[in-house]
């Protein structure tokens, strides 16, 4: 479980270094489904980085399943992601803009680890091609049309 939380810090602390990433991959003409699945990944860490210290609604086990339930689609979509910026770095860095924009959103949301727990266990219950179409279907702005 610590090792997903080590990789966010690091992300973190790198993300002042990656502000051109997003901008160039927007521009760029990135897969809209491809995006909405990694954004919705993104959300759900966040949300469980957010709430590990909460009393009741501690979202870290449930964010490992995700990860363990849907490791095979996610690992396809980092593949589709990093064909389209060329590189694990140009990934990284996409990845950390997708997280410090899912923090900030957060921030300005009352209640942020109530609202998650359902999200988490909708996401649950699906299979894996169902994880795809709950993306397209409920990621309602990606951070690219964001901008």
């Amino acid at each position: 479980m610590a090792n997903w939380r080590n990789i966010v810090a690091a992300a973190g602390l790198a993300g002042a270094l990656s502000a051109p990433a997003m901008a160039a991959t927007c521009e760029s003409g990135m897969d809209e489904g491809a995006l909405k699945l990694r954004q919705l990944q993104v959300e759900l860490m966040v949300a469980a980085l957010t709430c590990a210290r909460h009393p009741t609604l501690d979202m870290s086990d449930h964010y490992n399943a995700f990860v363990r339930r849907f490791g095979d689609v996610l690992t396809r979509n980092a593949s589709v992601l990093r064909e389209h910026l060329r590189s694990e770095r140009a990934l990284d860095r996409f990845m950390t803009e997708l997280a410090n924009e899912a923090s900030m959103r957060s921030l300005g949301q009352q209640d942020v680890c109530a609202q998650a727990l359902p999200r988490f266990e909708e996401v649950l219950r699906l299979d894996g091609g169902g994880l795809q179409a709950y993306a397209e279907r409920t990621v309602r702005t990606t951070a690219c049309a964001a901008r």
